[in-house]
C-alpha cells in the first residue's frame, strides 16, 4: 500500500518568535535580536529586497530563501529598522528567488 505522506512537500514555514524554540542563523538566534542588528548581520550572507511594498515591516534575503518579519513599524519614512524580529519565514529554493527574478531584481 502506498503511503499518502510521501508526496507531501512544504515549500514554506513561518517561525513566530516563541518561549519553545529560537530560531538560528549562522549561530545568531534572530528573535531576540532588533531587525536594525539583524538587518547588516543578515546582508552579510545575501542582501534583502529593498523595494518589496512591505519594506519596514518585511525583509526578504531572496538569496538564502529567508524573510524577516516584524510588527512593530519603524517611525517616519522607510527606515529598515526598529522593534524586534517577530517571525522567520524560509522557504524551499525559489521561494522568494523566483518571485525576486520575476521582478527583475
Amino acid at each position: 500500500m502506498e503511503n499518502p505522506f510521501d508526496e507531501i512537500r512544504c515549500d514554506f514555514i513561518e517561525l513566530v518568535s516563541s518561549d519553545l524554540f529560537s530560531a538560528t542563523f549562522q549561530g545568531r538566534d534572530l528573535h531576540s535580536v532588533m531587525v536594525e542588528d539583524a538587518l547588516p548581520f543578515m546582508r552579510k550572507f545575501g542582501h534583502y529586497n529593498e523595494t518589496d511594498v512591505e519594506i519596514g515591516s518585511s525583509h526578504i534575503f531572496p538569496s538564502l530563501e529567508i524573510s524577516l518579519w516584524r510588527n512593530v513599524m519603524p517611525e517616519a519614512s522607510r527606515k529598515p529598522w526598529g522593534g524586534h524580529v517577530e517571525a522567520i519565514g524560509v522557504g524551499k529554493s525559489g521561494c522568494f528567488s523566483a518571485q525576486s527574478r520575476l521582478e527583475g531584481e
